[in-house]
């Protein structure tokens, strides 16, 4: 890490990104906050800021949101398992079933080739209509 930090302060490349890329670091910071405080991901603020504001290709924009989400959840995951290792003994099954249809789903997801239009219009609405449903859960409850 050190090394990285090095170079990019000599070369002057944190600056130069942050000037280019600065919008996309004030959005991932309520993505941040996003990914904390709800069930959803900080790669659910990445994707559309990267593709409408960045003008990365939806493609780019999948990439980066899923890189997000990875470390996010990469992170919250150790977490977990390191401060309450009883969750794993006590919700094992249900994690192995978890892992079992996103393998599945990662398998599948390689060999089927979607628009990056259509793409964008299915993760979109299936984030719209999933906040619409956590909204109507917490009102509810």
């Amino acid at each position: 890490g050190s090394i990285w930090l090095t170079i990019a302060i000599r070369e002057d490349l944190l600056a130069t990104s942050f000037r280019q890329y600065y919008p996309l670091s004030i959005a991932m910071i309520f993505g941040s906050l996003i990914a904390g405080s709800t069930p959803l991901g900080g790669g659910v603020v990445a994707f559309p800021v990267s593709v409408l504001s960045i003008k990365f290709t939806p493609s780019q924009g999948r990439d980066f949101s899923l890189m997000i989400q990875s470390c996010g959840m990469t992170a919250a995951s150790f977490l977990v398992l390191t401060k309450r290792p009883y969750l794993l003994k006590d919700h094992g099954s249900l994690l192995a079933k978890t892992l079992f249809f996103n393998v599945l789903g990662l398998i599948c997801g390689a060999f089927v080739v979607v628009p990056p239009f259509i793409a964008m219009c299915i993760y979109t609405t299936s984030v719209a209509g999933f906040a619409i449903i956590l909204a109507y859960v917490e009102r509810c409850v």
